[in-house]
C-alpha cells in the first residue's frame, strides 16, 4: 500500500468517524417534550412525531454511510477501479471519452449500491430523511422566536470569544 492510498483511506475513516460521532451526539440531544417556546405553534404530538422520524433517518444515516464506507474500502482493495478503467478504455476512445466512461461507470455503480437506501428512506439522497413536517408553515410569531434565540447563542458566542481572545472583537 502506498502513501497515498494510505492518506486516502485514513482520511474516508476518519470522515466517516466524524460523521457518525456527530450523529449520534445529535441523537442524544433530541428531547421528546416540546419546548415551551414553541407550544403555541406546534403541538406535542406533531413534535415527538418528527422527533422520533429524525431518530429513525438518522440511525438509518448511520448504517447507509457504515454499509457504503464497507463497499467503497472492499471495492479500493479488491481491485475495483483497475477493473472499471479497462472496462472503459475497451472502447477504443481517446482520453477524454474514455474518462468520461470512466465516471460514468463509476456512477453507475455508486448508483446500484445506493439504490436500496434510496428506495428505503425516499429521498432521493441516500441516509437523509425527509423533512418531519413537509411543507410546514411557520408562524410569523415563530420565526421571531428561532431569530431572537439565534441571535442571543450568536452573541453569547461572541462575548465568549472575545473574553478568551481568539478572535478581535469589536
Amino acid at each position: 500500500m502506498n502513501a497515498y492510498l494510505l492518506f486516502i483511506v485514513s482520511f474516508m475513516i476518519l470522515a466517516w468517524g466524524v460523521e457518525s460521532y456527530v450523529s449520534l451526539l445529535n441523537l442524544r440531544a433530541l428531547h421528546p417534550e416540546l419546548p415551551r417556546e414553541f407550544s403555541d405553534t406546534f403541538d406535542a404530538a406533531s413534535y415527538a412525531k418528527s422527533q422520533e422520524y429524525t431518530r429513525i433517518g438518522s440511525r438509518f444515516g448511520l448504517i447507509a454511510s457504515s454499509v457504503e464506507l464497507v463497499v467503497l474500502l472492499a471495492f479500493i482493495f479488491l481491485g475495483g477501479f483497475p477493473v472499471v478503467d479497462s472496462i472503459a478504455k475497451s472502447f477504443g476512445f481517446g482520453n477524454i471519452i474514455t474518462g468520461l466512461f470512466f465516471f460514468a461507470i463509476l456512477s453507475l455503480l455508486d448508483g446500484i449500491v445506493g439504490l436500496p437506501f434510496s428506495i428505503c428512506m425516499g429521498d432521493s439522497h441516500r441516509g437523509q430523511p425527509r423533512p418531519a413536517v413537509p411543507h410546514a408553515q411557520v408562524h410569523p410569531a415563530a420565526f421571531q422566536q428561532l431569530y431572537a434565540a439565534a441571535r442571543r447563542t450568536a452573541s453569547h458566542r461572541h462575548s465568549r470569544l472575545c473574553r478568551v481572545r481568539w478572535f478581535p472583537c469589536q
